[in-house]
């Protein structure tokens, strides 16, 4: 096992947990959170049906080993399926948009990180042929959302409710050609967990192992439970929770 996975696991069993009557009184403003988490866990691999002609239905030689032993918990399709992310989503504004033309993420659970592909679209570029950089920062902010609900889905976290991210530093290392149909691998990791803090980073590369274009780190924050408590009363207010308990 890793440090890092190794420093998940110590969470499991972390003092200082809130009592159960706070626990209870925080589920209600805690559900789109955790139900956001558990619908991305359930999703399994097979589900990318209608992407036929992309290069991410016919995978590269180094795709495969991610389809067969990793968790996919994240694609094109399921972003469709879901409210919380067809309504207001980037990535699947993304999707909508053609700038990406394909996604696929994976949980490696022995390693608690996550593995995140995108085949680019069109209309990615900052100057001519060179991906934005705000893309980027973007890409790698993502993947390490994903990864908290990944942990999140697993158990790994010593808190509940929501995390935001509250700081994210990105070194651009290397240029990034932006051909249409061009795979990129966002490699998201868990640094530690201090309360209700998330340390994260994440690095973007062609294939694993390969050139390193960008690295980030990221803090991801989970509200005081006074603040979650208020957050999930504007939610429910707003008539948004309905839609994230809807399995259709």
């Amino acid at each position: 096992m890793s440090n890092e996975a190794a420093a998940v696991q110590a969470t499991r069993e972390a003092p200082g947990r809130p009592s159960t009557a706070w626990i209870w009184a925080a589920l209600t403003a805690a559900s789109v959170s955790s139900y956001v988490g558990y619908r991305v866990g359930q999703l399994g691999p097979g589900r990318h049906t209608d992407k036929s002609v992309t290069v991410l239905a016919a995978p590269a030689e180094w795709i495969s080993p991610l389809t067969c032993d990793l968790k996919e918990v994240m694609n094109s399709e399921s972003l469709e399926l879901q409210a919380i992310f067809n309504s207001d989503h980037m990535f699947a504004a993304w999707v909508k948009s053609d700038l990406i033309a394909d996604l696929r993420c994976f949980y490696d659970a022995d390693k608690c990180c996550l593995q995140s592909i995108v085949q680019l679209g069109s209309g990615v570029c900052g100057y001519p042929r060179v991906l934005h950089g705000g893309f980027t920062a973007a890409f790698l902010d993502e993947s390490l959302g994903l990864l908290f609900f990944a942990l999140r889905q697993h158990n790994c976290l010593s808190f509940l409710g929501p995390a935001f991210t509250a700081h994210l530093e990105v070194d651009y290392k290397k240029k990034v050609e932006a051909t249409p149909g061009r795979l990129l691998l966002c490699t998201a990791e868990v640094e530690r967990i201090e309360g209700r803090k998330l340390w994260m980073k994440a690095t973007l590369r062609d294939c694993p192992n390969g050139k390193v274009y960008a690295t980030g780190r990221a803090l991801f924050v989970s509200p005081s439970w006074k603040h979650l408590i208020k957050g999930g009363a504007k939610y429910v207010a707003s008539g948004l929770a309905p839609g994230f308990f809807s399995l259709e």
